[in-house]
């Protein structure tokens, strides 16, 4: 069984995406993402080789591996691999194991950050208009001699400078980080964007905007989550991450964990995520949490998702947003006292609008800057 279905043999051998009526491109994407603590002792098992066989790119973090290993992988599968530097003995590392086939459709980014492993999914592999750009993310807990407070931040600087070209943005891993219920999104205040005056800025694709994609998609705004407990530090960055960035959390909006927000760690936190712009909400076709298997893992459930790709015809007639790269924010001298007055009238709301809207000005305007 795997995710709750009898296992198919047939996906041993799975056919030649050339083959498939669609040239190179493939119709879909099956993923799994698991904190393995140890992936060595985990491929002796039989039962994680056949894991593997049903999927086509599988990531893995705290794998504790280093140069030195030669994973044991199916005849057909071969894998990337980030291991954690500086460190006297294996402890944390990324590794994506991946069909063969698949390789030359993946370009494996060597970026400074050893928190994330970005991926490049190519769009001649899915037909899609731009990449996918693909993090793989391992944070070491709070309060541990790995912790680093600079982690959320050398990945969303990574994020940007990797996502100038592409608005598919996913990222999929174990950030320790509790967010209960805690909003992942903003909803601009209108009279405050007309005092402004940033609407030719924007277009409905954009992060300020971005929550109108689910909202046009029935996926609900607010998530659910079995997890209750305490927002840790770690949380509140994510949270952040996500406003910042106009991205979105999956977990308990989506597919199986839809309404439900299934614990990721001994069944007590969610720390384990998906995590996407609103563009991929178009292309996911299924998400879930499995039940934790002791012989996978220590204490972390895995995480499935799969992305299922257009057709030419389709995307053809797919309506397309870009961000003119000429655009610029115009700021209207006449209305400087509205603008005082509604600061005036609301100070601390007000201020935190401001910020949240400054704070996504700041990440589509280094996105120009860096075209």
């Amino acid at each position: 069984m795997v995710d709750g279905q009898p296992y198919n043999p047939s996906r041993d051998e799975p056919p030649n995406p050339i083959h498939n009526g669609r040239g190179n491109y493939i119709d879909n994407l099956k993923f799994t993402y698991l904190n393995v603590c140890g992936i060595n002792s985990k491929l002796l098992n039989p039962d994680f080789a056949t894991l593997i066989k049903s999927y086509d790119i599988l990531i893995f973090t705290e794998t504790k591996t280093d140069d030195l290993d030669d994973l044991k992988l199916p005849h057909d599968y071969t894998f990337y691999a980030k291991h954690r530097k500086k460190c006297k003995k294996k402890s944390g590392g990324i590794v994506v194991v991946y069909r063969k086939h698949l390789s030359k459709f993946l370009n494996f980014i060597n970026s400074e950050s050893e928190f994330v492993q970005w991926v490049e999914i190519s769009k001649n592999l899915s037909n899609l208009r731009e990449n996918i750009l693909l993090g793989c993310i391992y944070i070491p807990p709070e309060n541990t001699r790995y912790t680093s407070e600079e982690s959320f931040l050398e990945i969303e600087d990574e994020l940007i400078k990797y996502s100038t070209d592409t608005k598919n943005i996913a990222l999929i891993g174990d950030f320790n980080a509790r967010t209960s219920t805690v909003s992942d999104y903003i909803i601009p205040d209108e009279n405050l964007l007309e005092i402004l005056d940033v609407n030719d800025f924007y277009d409905n694709d954009d992060n300020i905007f971005s929550y109108l994609h689910l909202k046009d998609k029935d996926i609900p705004l607010e998530r659910c989550s079995k997890d209750r407990g305490r927002v840790n530090k770690y949380g509140n960055m994510l949270i952040e991450l996500c406003k910042r960035s106009g991205i979105y959390i999956c977990n308990g909006r989506l597919f199986a964990d839809k309404h439900i927000g299934c614990t990721t760690c001994k069944d007590a936190s969610l720390v384990d995520y998906l995590i996407m712009s609103p563009c991929m909400f178009d292309i996911t076709s299924d998400f879930g949490i499995v039940d934790f298997n002791p012989m996978f893992s220590d204490v972390h459930n895995r995480l499935y998702f799969s992305f299922s790709f257009p057709s030419s015809n389709s995307l053809n007639n797919s309506h397309n947003h870009t961000i003119n790269s000429n655009t610029y924010i115009r700021w209207d001298s006449t209305k400087t006292d509205d603008f005082t007055q509604v600061l005036t009238n609301d100070t601390g709301s007000s201020l935190q609008q401001l910020n949240d809207i400054l704070n996504s000005i700041e990440i589509d305007f280094l996105k120009v800057l860096t075209v």
